[in-house]
């Protein structure tokens, strides 16, 4: 499941990109894979930015050129859904992931 969100206060310097991001297992048990979009492959800067249901930022990951599928966990965090945002400081790309 691909879900396109938007962080209003992230986007307003960015380019849109109307692709969302592709989750799996979505929804999870805390855990899951974040693949990196094809379009965003060679791009260097590239971060990844999970945040909480009330926008604070819960973990914030450096993506490197030969890991284009990110494996997250937040088991540690309680179960919700997390705003996922992607971003190469050019494009930003939006998700959600679902931990039941």
């Amino acid at each position: 499941i691909t879900v396109d969100t938007i962080l209003t206060s992230l986007v307003e310097p960015l380019q849109r990109v109307n692709n969302g991001l592709l989750i799996y297992a979505n929804p999870s048990n805390g855990r899951c894979r974040i693949d990196v979009p094809e379009v965003l492959y060679g791009s260097k800067d590239l971060i990844l930015r999970i945040y909480q249901e009330n926008g604070q930022l819960l973990n914030e990951y450096q993506i490197s050129q030969d890991n284009w599928s990110v494996p997250i966990d937040i088991t540690s965090s309680p179960a919700g859904i997390y705003p996922v945002v992607l971003t190469d400081g050019k494009s930003i790309f939006n998700g959600r992931i679902i931990f039941q």
